[in-house]
């Protein structure tokens, strides 16, 4: 068994473990136990779609996720705070995981690295600074490149508001991707908004410039646009459902593109 087979079947087999224990004491759960969406969300959004926010994991918490895509596709992921402000972690994905057909990995397991330097106040927004080489989708290994480039190299501000209709985060950014082509040296910008819905539900939505995917010729204009629906299921669950381009841009799809996610958050 080589490694990437070894450390996928790792996070999976851990990640099913914990979602079957938690489903079968999700009746029996507090009313208020949360995910990472919603009003009374326990954990911060870490990510707006693609794209990272400031927000990180509490010092001794964990996040195991799993994200479900076209082409039988399936990427894990494990994040990490064994620091303060601090995030480590892993990912690794394949394609023809369900259904038929050889199982394809990446070649090399992304890393997710994340510092927050300098905390949300009253008046002053979170920025935090990493470096994130998981892309998103199915991965070509003779291009060595994903459906969708990495954030690479970053710089993410968040501020979080509350108003009539709940709380309202507000997320940008400026990021450069490794995969970005050789001859050329582009800085990306992204920004998004997260809006709670009721206790338990959040909507976002996510505009990513893509000056990588113009440059490299994958989508017909700048500006990719990603929505996405979560929900905290019980303590430390949340559901997510991607709708992807919604501008329908990328020149290889005929259509929105659709991602379903699930993602668990405890403490060690």
């Amino acid at each position: 068994m080589s490694y990437k087979y070894f450390l996928f079947y790792i996070m999976t087999k851990y990640f099913i473990l914990f979602l079957s224990f938690n489903l079968l004491v999700i009746f029996s759960t507090s009313s208020w136990a949360q995910g990472s969406a919603g009003n009374a969300a326990t954990y911060e959004s870490r990510s707006i779609i693609d794209m990272p926010t400031a927000g990180v994991l509490h010092k001794g918490n964990y996040a195991i996720g799993l994200q479900f895509f076209s082409g039988g596709g399936l990427a894990v992921n494990a994040d990490f705070a064994l620091l303060k402000n601090f995030n480590a972690g892993i990912a690794l994905s394949g394609m023809n995981i369900i259904g038929t057909g050889d199982v394809k990995f990446q070649s090399i397991p992304g890393i997710n690295l994340k510092y927050r330097f300098l905390d949300e106040t009253l008046s002053m927004p979170a920025f935090a600074v990493g470096i994130n080489t998981q892309g998103k989708g199915y991965y070509n290994s003779s291009s060595n490149r994903f459906e969708f480039f990495s954030p690479g190299a970053f710089i993410a501000v968040s501020k979080n508001f509350s108003w009539d209709l709940g709380d309202l985060a507000l997320h940008g950014g400026i990021n450069y991707s490794f995969e970005n082509p050789a001859n050329n040296f582009f800085m990306n910008y992204y920004f998004g908004l997260e809006q709670s819905l009721l206790n338990r539900m959040s909507i976002t939505l996510e505009y990513n410039a893509s000056a990588f995917e113009q440059e490299s010729k994958r989508i017909a204009s700048p500006g990719l646009v990603n929505f996405a629906w979560r929900y905290s299921l019980t303590d430390g669950f949340t559901l997510e459902l991607q709708l992807r381009d919604l501008l329908e841009k990328v020149r290889a799809a005929n259509s929105i593109t659709r991602y379903v996610g699930i993602e668990y958050i405890s403490r060690f």
